[in-house]
């Protein structure tokens, strides 16, 4: 789960995430009771940022346009979570600074929404 693929149209073209990862441009949205949803003006820069809300973990949706990196971003959030709750890797370069946030969850699950059926 290293390598990522850089062409949709060339199955098996992959390279290692490390080598060609950019960070992405994320937002903070609120979702409303009525399913609605607001953005806000904060910028993440921190995992604690996203995946805590007062003090409490929580369930994380990642959400964009088709080709923006989400499943980019997914996979190197997984290695981040990898090497936060395993022996720290001293080449592995964390996508936020705050990677030992990540130590907190017991559990990460990497499910890609384009294997899902309607």
């Amino acid at each position: 789960m290293n390598t990522v693929s850089v062409s949709p149209l060339w199955l098996g073209l992959d390279k290692p995430i490390l080598d060609i990862f950019v960070q992405p441009k994320l937002s903070l949205y609120n979702i409303e009771k009525d399913g609605s949803r607001n953005k806000t003006n904060k910028a993440i820069h921190l995992y604690k940022d996203f995946v805590c809300s007062d003090n409490k973990l929580k369930c994380v949706f990642i959400q964009g346009d088709p080709g923006i990196g989400k499943s980019t971003f997914r996979t190197k959030l997984a290695l981040d979570w990898c090497d936060a709750v395993s022996l720290h890797n001293p080449d592995h370069k964390a996508t936020l600074s705050d990677v030992d946030t990540l130590q907190d969850f017991q559990f990460l699950f990497h499910i890609s929404r384009c294997n899902w059926s309607a």
